[in-house]
């Protein structure tokens, strides 16, 4: 009778041991079929983020050929350098601080030209350090404007009519920055067509410019003709800022999924050692 005992007891952890190995197997299964599918995604994902790399470069080759070499090289020192030592209250090219609806990037390129690389920062004492630092290291020329000294005149008065707009108040800036846009955009107008530009250019010492990119300055020069839109300084620094943003969303995507996939790794590796534990008993 103690034999048959003991005979049942073992018969009942055999089975106890089956069951265990065959939940085990199954947990395994399924962590593994979980498994393939993040390996499969993290692969999306790494396409995905190589995809946004290529075409933010092909972005940033579009803004840095509409300056000059030597101005490219020196605003991407100016960052470099507030980077590494930590220089506080440098704000970036106006061209990073602003909004516009995109039927005005013409007019608006226009107007700015090259003003759209200069490079706004909090204080006179600021631009001193940067312009210091940037002759130090032999990095090119740029222009600051520290907001501390900025100080455009009031006005002007516009014209009341509907075939103008004040191109500064189609810009979306914070209103810290509002001496800097004020300084190069205050004097400028948006005008339907170049007629309507020459009667206010003249009556309101103003700088009018088309949608188009056509303007007339307020000494009475005119000039226009063909602007190729896939050159679009404001189009190449949105697209920068989208693929930034489309960037960063996928690293950090991908590093979760990365994470994820590790964490099912120990745990894969957690049944196996079980399952080899009650396969063994």
């Amino acid at each position: 009778q103690a034999a048959r005992a003991r005979l049942a007891e073992h018969r009942k952890r055999e089975d106890a041991a089956r069951k265990r190995v065959a939940a085990q197997r199954a947990e395994h299964s399924a962590l593994t079929d979980r498994r393939k599918g993040l390996w499969r995604k993290e692969q999306q994902l790494g396409e995905s983020t190589r995809g946004s790399v290529a075409e933010l470069d092909k972005a940033q080759r579009t803004l840095q050929q509409s300056m000059s070499r030597s101005l490219w090289e020196a605003v991407r020192a100016v960052e470099r350098i507030a980077a590494e030592k930590k220089i506080g209250g440098v704000y970036g090219m106006l061209i990073e601080l602003f909004d516009v609806d995109e039927k005005f990037f013409t007019a608006v390129e226009t107007a700015a030209a090259n003003q759209l690389f200069h490079v706004v920062v909090d204080t006179d004492e600021t631009a001193a350090r940067m312009l210091k630092e940037l002759q130090q290291a032999n990095a090119g020329r740029v222009t600051f404007m520290p907001l501390n000294r900025l100080r455009p005149q009031d006005g002007p008065q516009y014209p009341d009519s509907e075939d103008v707009i004040p191109m500064v108040k189609k810009l979306k800036f914070e209103e810290r920055f509002k001496p800097a846009f004020r300084q190069i955009f205050r004097k400028h107008l948006i005008v339907r067509d170049l007629d309507v530009g020459s009667r206010f250019s003249k009556s309101h010492d103003l700088d009018c410019v088309t949608l188009e990119g056509d303007s007339v300055n307020r000494k009475g020069a005119l000039s226009g003709g063909y602007t190729d839109l896939r050159r679009s300084r404001l189009r190449a620094q949105l697209d920068r800022l989208r693929l930034r943003e489309a960037l960063a969303a996928s690293e950090a995507e991908l590093a979760a999924v990365v994470g994820e996939g590790e964490t099912l790794d120990a745990e894969v590796t957690r049944v196996l050692s079980d399952m080899r534990e009650a396969e063994a008993e």
